[in-house]
This record gives structure tokens, sequence and C-alpha cells, in this order.
């Protein structure tokens, strides 16, 4: 789902005169050359779920941070702790 979502995305982007335009300046940019949707597209479908396990290993999301709305406390469990409790 997630792929059929980017997909998509990046899709509707090229009908978007300003979004393509500045996906080229951002690909002449970091690449040296412009990417065609279609390589987009086929870059996205080789992407495995071990490509992100292996992502993530090498650039662990820390530290986390979580912000609540609403009058009841929320109640998570951490790795460090075996609840902790936020303040709505």
């Amino acid at each position: 789902r997630a792929k059929t979502d980017l997909k998509s995305r990046v899709i509707m982007q090229g009908e978007s005169s300003s979004a393509r335009a500045s996906s080229i300046v951002n690909d002449w940019w970091h690449l040296s050359r412009v990417r065609s949707l279609q390589e987009i597209k086929d870059s996205i479908d080789r992407v495995t779920a071990d490509d992100i396990a292996r992502h993530l290993g090498e650039y662990p999301v820390s530290p986390v941070t979580v912000v609540t709305l609403g009058p009841k406390e929320l109640k998570l469990k951490s790795e460090s702790d075996d609840s902790a409790t936020l303040n709505a």
C-alpha cells in the first residue's frame, strides 16, 4: 500500500508544472541529472521490507517526541520503562 500511495503521489506531482519543475531542480542539484517519472516509479518498486529494516538499523528514529492534545492521559509503553504516562 505504501508503494502504491507513493507512486500515486509521484504521478500526481508530475501533473503540476511547479511541482515537476521543483523535482527536476532537486534531481539536478543532488544527482547532476534528471530522472524520468518511470525511473522514479521503478526505484520505488525495487524497495523491499529488508531495505527499510536495514535503513532503520543504520539510521534509527531517535529520540521520538509525542505531542497530544485532549483531556485524557495517554499511556505508552517504552523500552526503558514498563509504562509512561503523558498528560494530555
